[in-house]
């Protein structure tokens, strides 16, 4: 250390020697203290007026990309309603659909769909898909009719209904 004290006698010093003469001179104003130079506290590398700039700048960033997520959400928001009301119609048309719809046949009929429901409908009248019933029943297996109880069972098959067939 004494080389070096008396290396900065001249007035002379080159950049490099900054780090150890300020380490010096705060050695020599609080003895035995530690000192880091490397990493002086932030008030003392930045003056408060550009902290606070610093921080009004951060603070202005945020509350720019806040109002863009809110945007964001807001538009979010928009397409999941219009999602929610587009699955309301396209379900209330699949249950328009599914829903047993005779041909002709018995106003007395319940027309209603679902396991767990109590419901009596009559599978031996025509429905909508009948006529192409009857052609896959020509074209596949060559007969012109059902035999007994076939026709009602093919029927609630079509209709969805879990079915259980004992034949004898």
């Amino acid at each position: 250390m004494i080389r070096k004290t008396l290396s900065y006698l001249s007035d002379h010093v080159g950049s490099d020697d900054m780090e150890e003469i300020l380490e010096m001179t705060l050695m020599n104003q609080r003895p035995g203290a530690p000192v880091n130079v490397a990493d002086p506290p932030k008030s003392a590398k930045t003056p408060s007026y550009l902290q606070k700039h610093d921080v009004n700048t951060r603070v202005s960033s945020l509350e720019v990309e806040i109002q863009g997520i809110d945007e964001q959400i807001k538009k979010l928001t928009a397409l999941r309603g219009t999602l929610i009301a587009e699955k309301d119609d396209l379900t209330r048309e699949r249950d328009r659909i599914n829903h047993v719809q005779p041909s002709r046949g018995l106003d007395h009929a319940v027309q209603t769909k679902g396991k767990g429901k109590t419901a009596t409908v009559d599978y031996t009248v025509s429905f909508d898909w009948s006529t192409q019933l009857q052609l896959t029943m020509k074209k596949v297996f060559n007969i012109g009719d059902f035999r007994l109880c076939q026709k009602g069972v093919c029927n609630a098959n079509m209709d969805g209904r879990d079915i259980e067939v004992a034949n004898r």
